[in-house]
């Protein structure tokens, strides 16, 4: 998923596109993995 994120250039709903998810699927991961969100 970090490297979907990195992928995406930390935009969740392009780095769901790349996964197959939804972004509010990718954001419920990040807050449950506890990723910290880079800012561009």
């Amino acid at each position: 998923m970090i490297a979907a994120l990195e992928r995406a250039g930390w935009v969740q709903a392009r780095a769901a596109r790349l996964l197959g998810m939804t972004p509010r699927q990718i954001a419920c991961r990040v807050q449950i993995v506890n990723i910290e969100m880079k800012q561009i």
